[in-house]
């Protein structure tokens, strides 16, 4: 199943962090699997909502085996492949 980008949210408010520098939640739940959702490419079709930096909490495979996973937004070019990459909440700063 392809990206729907109608399941995706926005989780609240948009921080400014400075000028230009924002940071933001955003919500997605899908029949995907993790594997699926983190492939690069997968997000193209909601290129104009999302920016780099921005976080996702994909919640996956809902209809099987659920994950849930928080993404970060990696790359957004104008074209090419819009690229995520799992957020690992246990590694040390």
């Amino acid at each position: 199943m392809a990206f729907n980008k109608y399941r995706l949210t926005s989780a609240g408010k948009s921080v400014e962090i400075s000028a230009g520098l924002f940071s933001s939640l955003q919500f997605y739940a899908t029949e995907n699997t993790v594997a699926e959702v983190t492939a690069a490419g997968y997000f193209n079709e909601g290129r104009k909502s999302l920016y780099k930096n921005m976080l996702i909490l994909a919640d996956c495979d809902i209809d099987g085996t659920p994950a849930v996973a928080l993404l970060r937004v990696i790359n957004v070019p104008d074209s090419g492949n819009v690229t995520v990459a799992i957020q690992d909440l246990t590694a040390a700063p």
